[in-house]
């Protein structure tokens, strides 16, 4: 016998009003009783389909991201061309980042631009560096007292977002708002609880990574993933047998609400 639990989100219209949220959206979010889809870990990739040497990107939302992990390399970690490393250097690891994926000063896509050995995100237009929370640390055409007058212009910071890894997945909160930390911190990141149950490791099958882009929207997605009669049936050879025990039994674990609702289901 099987059991499994779903919990799924409800819809609501886009903060904006508009069909594609926005910069200030992520910012802001909307204030509403309606599920803030901005106010919620999303899963992005999985971590070992990243590549810590360079930025990565990806929209979430309806709005451009980049990846990036800070980590130095750890031989004296320095702004430095590559071919001026220390043979047999190895970055560290750091932390993985997110930001909204434009420069503050031009807007040119950070995911276009570096990672250096000093673990600052480099544009790849004027050279603006940045720091994992986001803050601007140089910029190269300029004399150092009048860099201290950008770096204090909170306007010359990137939009940085919470980030959690959970079971191997990177979470990123959409938000950039001041309260985005605390909120976050304050909620759980969806994980495989298994029920409750404490299910040793042995008994655990974990297979490998795979995600694909899908051309409908998260509405469709939700409908198919809530039938799961029809698994055994179309997905017959891969997940379940079409001449096997189909016998279901579905429960509601928890009534729809602004935040979603949960499903319980059995199988013979």
């Amino acid at each position: 016998r099987g059991i499994v639990g779903l919990r799924v989100a409800s819809l609501s219209t886009p903060p904006s009003g508009t069909d594609e949220p926005t910069v200030e959206d992520a910012k802001l979010g909307p204030s509403s009783s309606d599920f803030n889809w901005f106010k919620a870990w999303h899963p992005v990739v999985p971590v070992e389909f990243l590549d810590a040497e360079r930025p990565h990107a990806f929209k979430l939302l309806g709005i451009d991201i980049v990846i990036w992990n800070d980590g130095p390399f750890d031989d004296a970690p320095k702004f430095q061309s590559r071919k001026d490393r220390t043979k047999g250097a190895k970055r560290t690891h750091g932390r993985w980042r997110a930001f909204v994926d434009e420069c503050p000063h031009r807007r040119v896509p950070l995911s276009e631009g570096r990672i250096e050995d000093d673990g600052s995100l480099l544009c790849s237009y004027h050279a603006w560096r940045f720091d994992g929370e986001g803050r601007t640390i140089d910029v190269p055409q300029i004399a150092p007292n009048e860099l201290e007058r950008i770096k204090a212009n909170p306007k010359s910071n990137c939009n940085s977002f919470p980030v959690e890894i959970v079971d191997g997945v990177l979470f990123v909160w959409p938000d950039a708002s001041d309260d985005a930390k605390i909120e976050s911190a304050l909620t759980p990141v969806p994980s495989n609880n298994y029920e409750g149950e404490d299910v040793p490791e042995d008994r655990l099958w974990k297979g490998p990574w795979n995600f694909r882009e899908l051309p409908y929207g998260h509405d469709y997605f939700i409908e198919n993933v809530v039938d799961p009669a029809h698994v055994p049936v179309s997905h017959h050879n891969v997940v379940g047998n079409r001449y096997g025990d189909l016998l279901l039994e579905m429960s509601t674990l928890g009534s729809l609400d602004k935040d979603g609702f949960s499903i319980g289901v059995k199988n013979g």
